[in-house]
């Protein structure tokens, strides 16, 4: 049976958040409610409020307003790609850019993916960093940094289907994921955790080349 979310209870969800008007609901806006349980990352959802966190070294990144998640097909290889913000101080006001990249190398080479519609495959998909050819890279401020993966994985928890007067507008992936590596630089382990995402893929961020 297909699962997909009427953009009704999108709308009456909003409206109980505090929406005063129209203007305020986009499909794409990012919706940010703090997690009681995990301080400076968003809850744990599958409803498409287009937020993703997690901690790296005991200090948050999360995503912003500013950027949209992206996910990029080519050929064997998909790219899942989250740019944020790395809170590495008590400071709240200082921040670094972070961008942090799964690259995932002929894993899905037998499946189709040429639309965002096929993002369902996704659906209850769990990914084990070193039994398949996962490589990550992470970007800070300016400087790049690819990972040497002890362990982890990406649990694709929910895919779904987001409709808007009957047609299908995105495809809603939400799940888990974590981490540990060493930076191939100077071996410093990065530790990941509690990694969380609820994010609309569609035409502005989703990516396919023959």
């Amino acid at each position: 049976m297909k699962t997909y979310i009427k953009i009704t209870t999108i709308f009456l969800l909003f409206t109980f958040l505090g929406c005063s008007s129209k203007e305020d609901f986009y499909l794409d806006r990012n919706i940010w409610i703090e997690d009681p349980t995990s301080p400076d990352l968003p809850i744990y959802s599958e409803e498409g409020y287009n937020s993703f966190g997690a901690y790296i070294n005991r200090f948050p990144f999360v995503g912003n307003a500013n950027s949209l998640p992206k996910i990029v097909i080519k050929k064997d290889t998909m790219l899942f790609s989250l740019e944020g913000i790395y809170k590495k101080t008590m400071n709240k006001h200082y921040y670094q850019n972070v961008t942090l990249e799964f690259k995932f190398v002929d894993n899905f080479s037998q499946q189709k993916l040429e639309k965002y519609t096929d993002l369902m495959f996704f659906n209850n998909y769990v990914l084990d960093f070193k039994k398949t050819r996962t490589e990550i890279t992470l970007k800070i401020n300016d400087e790049k940094f690819n990972l040497k993966i002890i362990d982890g994985e990406v649990n694709f928890k929910k895919a779904r289907k987001l409709f808007l007067d009957d047609e299908i507008t995105k495809t809603i992936l939400s799940g888990t994921f974590h981490f540990k590596a060493l930076m191939e630089k100077n071996e410093d382990l990065i530790t990941l955790k509690l990694g969380r995402f609820d994010i609309g893929f569609g035409y502005d961020n989703y990516y396919y080349f023959e």
